[in-house]
């Protein structure tokens, strides 16, 4: 009986570029905070206008918006604590 060594090769990690912190310009801020005074909550298709507007992803901008919709809450609840 003949014991082999086999070693498995290795996969190859798939190599990810790491997205970059993006970073919101004075416009893009100020049109965000504007628009999330008026609703906190805006529709698809008005997520969709903004951020062709703003040059950024749907994603991003609903991010942002659900972001401060959450950072709100917490702060309610923790004035509520308080």
């Amino acid at each position: 009986m003949v014991i082999v060594n086999w070693v498995l090769p290795k996969k190859k990690a798939s190599i990810k570029a790491k997205k970059r912190l993006l970073k919101y310009t004075e416009v893009q801020k100020n049109t965000l905070n504007a628009i999330f005074e008026v609703t906190e909550k805006p529709p698809c298709e008005t997520i969709e206008i903004i951020s062709e507007n703003l040059n950024l992803e749907f994603k991003t901008v609903l991010n942002y918006l659900n972001r401060n919709r959450q950072s709100q809450l917490d702060l309610q609840r923790q004035q509520m604590q308080n």
